[in-house]
């Protein structure tokens, strides 16, 4: 400062300088927990952002603010001049709104090595800004990240975006109470909770934080803080081994951000008061009070690249019922493009198309494709050029818009195998041989993966001993005795993991000696009339392996069948093995393959050469 002085008829005697100093400050920071070992390739650094200096007095009236008299004293021959005044300041209150409603907030410092960091330990800022040079320092930039957990009951990802679905929200429980911890004197480990309550569109909400501060002195910030505007008191309550301590805030919403604040009255640490209860008393944690809830038909999408943004644009209400999938065609028509629908939405009220957007806007428009309702049961698949899902009534496709039909379900009950001698069959193959399942109990619920390279559906119940497989083109469908927990794929990649962990390639074929068995649904070919086959010629091949063929006969589809004929295989088959007999006339037949063969084993088609019987004569 520079004082010039001047007597009553305003002439100069002289002019005085020197600076005043008024509490120097220093920044630090205290870790009370740190672990970031799990976000090592996320967490690059950490920056310190703060805002501007509190506004006292008006920027303009600065200098009509500084009031100042000079007092003369005398003493021992020595004249001094006392310099005596005071700047008017702002009201308090103005100030404490002045300071809430800051909007802006500079970066101080940035920390990108933080190996040395120990617990209990305070670390200074090194802080080379001056508070009046920060207007020219990087600016925090807006976000909308909200504190609420999102969880999602259908997660997808398409186009490197991430999509969720059907969500549930839980409030932030809120911050913990070392987040507000500021002093540095006479630590104690205590427990502690805090209390939030809200107003909001769903009625009263009550939220609470709970847990243990291993260094917590009882002096806290001035600013308490709850990250959502809804919010209006918070309690606080801490218990050391000799000391309860307490305090209730009224909080005010800040006009800028989604939050809620109380800022004590003189800018000044707050010591929370003792409570009355005897410190001996045990802590009555109150529980949280409609703090949950869902969207169930509220699908977001992420920013690209990034599973943590999700953009308020890409919001997307769909339906009034119930999501439950999401799913896209496998291959891309060009880099990035999947046609006029990229993507579609499986609700309990239809299934609805998302077409392209413009813009930021991923999805500008939707249309509903039918009316039928998909249960979270029901399985969806994505396939190369096509999806499949299932309903009640049966196995479904979708191309563009248009739904196709691909399998009705038959309620019927298999066939019983039970009647069948069992005792050549592998007994690993048992179960999958007696098993009487319909089609659609063991479709609903189950897993499925798509592999591409054979065109088959590999759907999988892991209460199950055995798995079904759907050959898509010619929708043959047979059994094998592996019993998989998890599928993983993708549109080059097919893989199975059982209940022991086990991880199998279930595009890779398998090279060593495999059980089979096969066993036919009863036949007839000439309806209600009794039949004398006198061959069978089976049309196979493998190169190495061991097989039994046998055909049954019987005049009761669902009863008994007896043994006609059986002949066995125990080297190279190079293309047919021929049966013939001589035998009774029956009803039905059933034809038996069992036994172990190699990978290249194939069977095209048995053929059959039979005879009609009519009054027990031939035709």
């Amino acid at each position: 400062m520079s004082i010039r002085l001047k007597n009553s008829n305003n002439l100069c005697l002289g002019s005085h300088e020197g600076q005043i100093i008024a509490g120097n400050y220093s920044l630090k920071y205290y870790i009370h927990q740190f672990n970031l070992d799990n976000w090592k390739d996320i967490v690059r650094s950490i920056d310190f952002f703060v805002s501007p200096e509190a506004t006292i007095f008006e920027p303009d009236q600065k200098q009509q603010g500084l009031k100042f008299t000079i007092e003369r004293t005398e003493e021992n021959e020595t004249i001094s001049f006392l310099l005596k005044g005071d700047i008017s300041f702002l009201d308090l209150k103005e100030i404490k709104k002045r300071y809430l409603q800051d909007s802006l907030f500079y970066k101080i410092a940035t920390i990108e090595d933080w190996s040395d960091w120990k617990e209990g330990e305070s670390y200074a800022i090194e802080n080379k800004i001056r508070p009046d040079l920060l207007i020219h320092e990087e600016v925090l930039s807006p976000d909308n990240t909200t504190l609420l957990s999102t969880g999602a009951h259908v997660s997808y990802i398409h186009n490197k975006r991430l999509h969720i679905a059907n969500l549930k929200k839980k409030l932030f429980p809120g911050f913990p109470l070392s987040l507000f911890n500021v002093g540095n004197k006479n630590a104690e480990t205590v427990d502690a909770y805090i209390c939030t309550y809200l107003k909001t569109e769903r009625g009263e909400c009550k939220v609470v934080w709970q847990g243990k501060s291993n260094y917590f002195f009882n002096q806290l910030s001035p600013l308490i803080s709850y990250p959502d505007s809804n919010a209006y008191k918070m309690e606080i309550v801490v218990k050391s081994e000799n000391t309860r301590y307490k305090g209730s805030f009224l909080l005010t919403a800040s006009e800028y951000e989604n939050r809620a604040d109380y800022l004590d009255e003189t800018l000044s640490a707050i010591s929370l008061e003792n409570n009355s209860l005897p410190a001996s008393t045990p802590l009555d944690i109150p529980l949280s009070e409609n703090d949950t809830y869902t969207q169930p038909n509220i699908l977001r999408v992420s920013e690209l690249k990034n599973p943590f943004i999700f953009p308020s644009e890409q919001t997307y209400t769909i339906s009034n019922g119930e999501i439950t999938g999401i799913a896209t065609i496998t291959a891309a028509l060009s880099e990035g493009q999947f046609g006029e629908f990229p993507l579609y939405v499986f609700t309990e009220e239809g299934i609805w198309a998302l077409q392209n957007g413009i813009g930021i806007v991923c999805y500008g428009a939707q249309h509903q494709l039918n009316r039928e309702p998909i249960l979270p049961e029901n399985p969806i698949v994505p396939l190369e050029d096509m999806i499949m899902f299932t309903t009640a009534k049966g196995l479904f496709i979708i191309r563009g818009s248009e739904i196709q039909q691909l399998l009705s379900f038959d309620e019927t009950v298999c066939e019983n195998n039970s009647p069948i001698a069992h005792h050549d069959i592998d007994s690993t193959l048992i179960p999958a041989t007696t098993d009487q399942t319909t089609l659609s109990q063991f479709i609903q619920g189950s897993i499925i993966a798509y592999n591409t390279i054979e065109k088959e559906l590999i759907c999988c119940r892991p209460d199950l001993k055995y798995s079904l497989i759907i050959h898509i083109p010619s929708l043959y469908m047979y059994r094998i005795s592996r019993q998989y927990s998890s599928l993983f794929y993708d549109a080059s990649h097919l893989l199975a993991q059982d209940a022991e962990g086990k991880v199998y390639d279930l595009q890779k074929e398998s090279a060593e000696i495999t059980p089979i068995a096969l066993v036919s649904r009863p036949i007839t070919l000439q309806s209600e009339e009794y039949q004398k086959w006198r061959e069978v010629f089976w049309r196979l091949s493998m190169s190495e392996g061991k097989l039994l063929l046998s055909l049954w006969g019987g005049n009761d589809a669902e009863g008994n069948f007896s043994k006609i004929c059986e002949i066995s295989s125990a080297s190279k088959v190079a293309g047919q093995l021929p049966m013939r007999f001589t035998g009774p006339a029956y009803k039905y037949f059933r034809l038996i393959l069992c036994g172990n063969v190699s990978s290249d084993f194939h069977l095209s088609s048995v053929d059959i050469y039979s005879e009609n019987i009519i009054s027990n004569r031939l035709r």
